[in-house]
């Protein structure tokens, strides 16, 4: 039987959103059932992912690496 509680427990989720340094808004939870919102885990269906963009990093906060300690 479908249990909705089970599929809602996200304790390393709820951990990291709860960081405020982290300062994370929201987090996205793809799952089989309807749209809902707890908190700042929004649940979307699987078929939603398509409407999911990722908007590009502004250059100025294009970092670089410094590797010379892997000498």
């Amino acid at each position: 039987m479908y249990d909705k509680q089970k599929t809602e427990r996200h304790n390393a989720l709820n951990n990291v959103l709860n960081v405020s340094n982290y300062d994370i808004p929201q987090a996205y939870v793809l799952c089989n059932d309807n749209l809902s919102v707890k908190d700042k885990r929004i649940y979307l269906p699987v078929y939603m992912l398509m409407f999911i963009h990722r908007h590009p990093l502004p250059k100025e906060q294009i970092y670089t690496l410094d590797l010379t300690g892997l000498k």
